[in-house]
């Protein structure tokens, strides 16, 4: 059996070595590598994350739920008016600023309707960033009836 050749080694060595250090990097500047990766691909201003689930809802419930915004640009940016795919999402607290390099946090209302099933909507916050001037947020979940909850099929 042949021995690899000591470049193959040294290759191996050094390239597993800076993928670790660029790791390193990423999380410790970022908070997580998957964060660090969409920044090293051109990414400036996200959603963390960007679908959120509310679970089972009851008909005409109500409940909201948070998503958290990084603004990993140079300059801060203004998100200044949203457009819903319905009338069951609201955000209140726009417009809103957040600081370069800064995060944060909007919260989403969620209106549930008459009709068991399930549901998927979104919700596109309009910026004044080059980079991102849209950004969209998604809700998921299940309108269920009583019968539902119990685990029977509702008729």
């Amino acid at each position: 059996m042949r021995r690899p050749s000591k470049n193959v080694a040294t290759f191996v060595v050094v390239t597993a070595l800076s993928l670790g250090l660029l790791a390193l990097w990423g999380r410790s500047r970022f908070g997580s590598l998957k964060i660090a990766l969409l920044y090293t691909g051109g990414v400036r201003v996200l959603a963390d994350p960007n679908v959120r689930s509310i679970g089972d809802l009851s008909p005409q419930s109500r409940t909201s739920v948070k998503f958290r915004m990084l603004n990993l640009s140079d300059e801060a940016i203004s998100i200044h008016g949203s457009k819903s795919s319905c009338t069951c999402l609201i955000i209140d607290d726009l417009p809103k600023s957040i600081p370069a390099r800064g995060r944060g946090e909007f919260e989403v209302a969620y209106r549930a309707g008459d009709v068991p099933g399930e549901v998927r909507q979104s919700v596109v916050l309009l910026t004044n960033a080059s980079a991102a001037p849209r950004i969209t947020l998604t809700i998921t979940g299940r309108v269920v009836g009583a019968a539902d909850r119990r685990g029977v099929q509702a008729e």
